[in-house]
């Protein structure tokens, strides 16, 4: 079935539905939503799915509205939450139901109305779908619902242990992240130590989704603390470690591992695990065996590079990531790497990282974008600390590589150029830090032509936004900022390698020369982006001594960056003022035109341009957008709801505002005290000061009587010396004595050891010579004994010899006989035409005669085998007798 038309209908049955809840209308509406449901399975593609787009927005808002309607059927609800969780597993759909549909306030509420009967499926699918909705997203506190969720997930997680238990510590953990109010919160409940107990207690639960919930809380709330040093100190760090490491490698699912990864770069960011992790001995082994699951899903794959990536930002660990990438035999083999194969056919890590890193981003979203960062991060430690040499970087492979991503994106999505501009950045930045070695310099230069420069660079002029308008307007589009660096990371590229490629310099000076550069350099003159500034400066330092390089209009382009950023400050402070405690801009932030592009992430902030947005949406939908099937009241209810949630935002920040300023009144006084506190150390430290003068006076006289004491102390020493000379003279020979005295009696007694063990010996050689003696008589009579059987046993052999001799003649007349009488078969054979029946009766003869023959033969060969096993016994009897 078409999507357009699903949405449509979804769209007009949940009007039907609101207008008039009969029994046929909610029929048509879940059959409306079990349509989208099969629409949005995992798996399947939802491009259809825009949330900037004005019939998405109208299902979302549609199903938000049956969600916040507390009369909706149970079945219709349980539908409802299946299809968000569907929409929720995409990021960008995901997003929009988070900050413009403001779902996560909606779902609590929701499930508040429900808390009575927590059995339900509908329960654990709301709590499931919290959960991915708040999914690195802030969520804002503090407000009435969230304190009434809050305590719902902290009275489940307490009680017994149920099918709730894990999505609700899941979703306790995505709200405590990175939320110091929620963290407050949690910490000033009456039950908090509870609460750790408890925490602690599911850290060793068989449940890997369980133990990493708990440790993701854990060490949101108390990592700095004194119970979080208990849960993560020296003893327990190292087992934190290899279980982190286990799950990963042995997850459960791809869910599990993302939620470990989140918990392994968060614990990253304290500067005590960090040293932990440099000195944890077993890290090589378990980054190796982290490596390989590179070869997994995308998202399992991306996980693994945010990882890789927060070990690389640590001091210490970035090296061993580079060698663990590099540093094996099978680099070495120019034919080991095929881009063609498929990842999961890649067993060597730093090729499944190649493989990724070419990889397109609307197939697999985010992960070639990291992988390209950590072959950043991996040749920056290469050519950094000088391991070219030691490892195989493999340039051969990375650099065609990177070159292929320098294509221009021929994509009409915003979203999808934004990602597309991105990758090519990060392919130029791999190719930038490549150029900081000269001979991969070689290589780059090489493999970069100035057709791909030109065509890059043409590309942004025709189509960025900002190149279109020649500076003078904002920026309204995703991707433009992207664009931006693109071109600047170009010009980079080209400045580094324009000696070595032909007419590269010729080229880069003319673009530098080129008017359409003015608007991006004088964009990134006036950004607030370091790194941006940074490197257009040193393109305008390349470009200023050029002789037709548009100095006067890059001027006029600042300037009015600069006059459009004072009018938009003028515009701040007067919003501030005509509306206090309302923060500018978040309105804009949420309109959305319907082309699909969002109105408000424009430079402009003011009324005039929400005027101008609103206008240029009037006059888009009077010119061709084809909303005949949508109803103005429609239109009107999607954006009533709009401003209900905008305002609801508004609220949450002016309660923001309010606990800034309690917190600016509470710094305030602590900068009295501390002004008081200082006072109070100044005349301490001033009273110090004369007493430590007092102090000098005395030790002075101290000093002379210590030395007075110290003249005597050294002639009662030389006496003492004296007379411990003395005293040790006779110790020595007092000692020398005593020694003598135990060296002679040990002498004594070492001598009557020996004539006892003399007298002993004499009796044992006695008693051997006595033994020897009876030996060789004994020896005597066997070799007697011996001799005459052995005469005996040669007799026996020479006679059968004979036997044996006249047996073998018997054989041999035998076997004459035998040919006599096959010759005479010949004979007759040959007659065989004209004495046919004299020849039978002959061969009947003849054959009965060979049979008797052969049995005879077998009779005799028969005893020819006994008498040769018994000369084998013979010999070996023989044999044995030698021996």
């Amino acid at each position: 079935m078409d999507p357009t038309s699903c949405m449509k209908g979804l769209v007009m049955a949940g009007s039907q539905f609101r207008n008039n809840r009969s029994d046929a209308n909610i029929l048509q509406l879940q059959r409306q939503i079990e349509l989208m449901i099969s629409l949005t399975m995992t798996g399947r593609s939802v491009k259809f799915f825009n949330p900037q787009q004005i019939l998405p927005m109208e299902c979302l808002s549609c199903l938000c509205d049956i969600i916040e309607d507390h009369h909706t059927p149970a079945t219709l609800s349980h539908k409802t939450i299946v299809l968000l969780n569907n929409l929720a597993s995409y990021p960008d759909i995901r997003d929009a139901m988070h900050t413009t549909f403001n779902f996560t306030s909606s779902l609590a509420i929701f499930l508040q109305y429900h808390t009575q009967s927590p059995g339900e499926p509908l329960v654990l699918q709301t709590l499931q779908l919290l959960q991915k909705l708040t999914y690195k997203s802030k969520v804002s506190y503090p407000n009435s619902y969230m304190e009434e969720l809050i305590r719902f997930l902290i009275s489940h997680i307490l009680s017994h242990e149920s099918d709730l238990t894990a999505p609700c510590l899941g979703l306790l953990a995505n709200l405590c992240k990175n939320n110091l109010s929620i963290q407050a919160h949690v910490k000033a409940l009456e039950n908090v130590k509870s609460i750790y107990r408890t925490l602690i207690a599911y850290v060793s639960h068989s449940n890997q989704s369980i133990v990493v919930y708990s440790f993701s809380i854990l060490s949101n709330l108390c990592l700095n603390e004194e119970i979080g040093e208990k849960v993560f100190n020296a003893k327990n760090i190292y087992q934190t470690f290899q279980l982190i490491f286990n799950i990963i490698v042995n997850g459960d699912s791809s869910n599990v591992r993302r939620f470990t990864c989140d918990l392994f770069i968060g614990l990253l960011k304290s500067p005590k695990i960090q040293q932990s992790v440099v000195i944890y001995e077993h890290f090589e082994a378990c980054l190796m065996q982290v490596l390989h699951l590179i070869t997994m899903d995308t998202e399992s794959a991306t996980k693994i590079f945010e990882l890789l990536l927060s070990f690389c930002s640590v001091n210490g660990l970035r090296c061993t990531v580079c060698r663990a990438l590099l540093n094996t035999p099978s680099l070495q083999d120019p034919d080991r790497y095929q881009p063609q194969i498929h990842q999961r056919q890649i067993t060597e890590p730093f090729f499944a990282l190649v493989h990724w890193a070419g990889q397109s981003v609307e197939t697999h979203d985010q992960a070639p974008l990291f992988a390209l960062d950590l072959l950043k991060e991996v040749f920056e430690e290469v050519i950094d600390s000088g391991l070219s040499a030691q490892l195989s970087p493999r340039t051969d492979v990375v650099v065609p590589m990177a070159v292929e991503q320098l294509t221009p994106p021929c994509d009409t999505d915003g979203s999808v150029l934004k990602l597309k501009c991105l990758k090519t950045v990060k392919a130029l930045d791999v190719l930038l830090v490549l150029c900081n070695d000269e001979a991969m310099k070689l290589q780059v230069a090489e493999a970069v032509g100035t057709k791909v420069c030109s065509t890059l660079l043409e590309h942004q002029y025709q189509h960025n936004r900002l190149g279109m308008t020649a500076g003078h307007c904002g920026m309204d589009g995703d991707w433009s900022e992207a664009g931006v660096d693109l071109v600047l990371h170009t010009l980079e590229l080209m400045s580094r390698i324009k000696t070595y490629v032909a007419n590269m310099d010729m080229m880069f000076y003319e673009t530098l020369q080129d008017q359409r550069l003015v608007a991006f350099l004088a964009f990134s003159l006036t950004n607030d982006t370091r790194a941006r500034v940074q490197l257009a400066l040193r393109l305008l330092n390349q470009a200023l001594p050029l002789p037709e390089f548009p100095a006067i209009m890059l001027g006029d382009s600042i300037a009015a960056y600069n006059a459009k950023q004072a009018t938009e400050r003028k515009v701040l402070n007067i919003g501030h003022m005509e509306a206090p405690g309302s923060p500018p801009g978040k309105q804009q932030k949420t309109s959305v035109n319907y082309n699909g592009t969002d109105v408000g992430k424009g430079r402009g902030k003011g009324s005039p341009h929400r005027e101008g947005s609103v206008d240029t949406l009037i006059d888009r939908m009077n010119s061709g957008l084809e909303i005949k099937d949508v109803k103005a009241s429609e239109i009107m209810d999607l954006y009533e709801h709009k401003l209900a949630s905008l305002a609801t935002k508004e609220s949450h920040l002016q309660d923001l505002l309010e606990a800034k300023q309690l917190a600016l009144a509470q710094a305030d006084r602590l900068i009295a005290q501390y002004k008081s506190r200082r006072a109070q150390s100044e005349a301490e430290a001033r009273k110090l000061a004369s007493m430590l003068q007092d102090s000098e006076r005395r030790s002075e006289s101290y000093r002379d009587q210590i030395n007075e004491l110290r003249l005597d102390k050294e002639r009662q020493a030389e006496d003492m010396e004296q007379l411990v000379g003395q005293n040790n003279k006779l110790q020595a020979v007092a000692e020398e004595h005593e020694q003598l005295q135990a060296a002679y009696a040990e002498q004594i007694q070492r001598v009557e050891a020996l004539q006892r063990s003399v007298n002993a010996h004499m009796d044992e050689q006695n008693s051997l010579r006595e033994m020897n003696e009876m030996l060789r008589r004994h020896n005597e009579s066997l070799k007697n004994q011996i001799e005459d059987e052995k005469k005996r046993l040669t007799k026996q052999l020479k006679d059968k010899e004979v036997k044996l001799t006249e047996e073998k003649d018997k054989v041999r007349t035998l076997e004459h006989e035998k040919e006599d009488l096959e010759t005479a078969v010949d004979k007759y054979r040959n007659e065989l035409t004209k004495l046919e029946q004299v020849k039978k009766e002959t061969v009947k003869k003849y054959e009965a005669s060979i049979a008797e023959k052969d049995a005879l033969i077998k009779t005799q060969k028969g005893e020819l085998d006994k008498n040769a096993q018994i000369v084998a016994m013979i010999h070996n009897i023989s044999a044995g007798v030698k021996s």
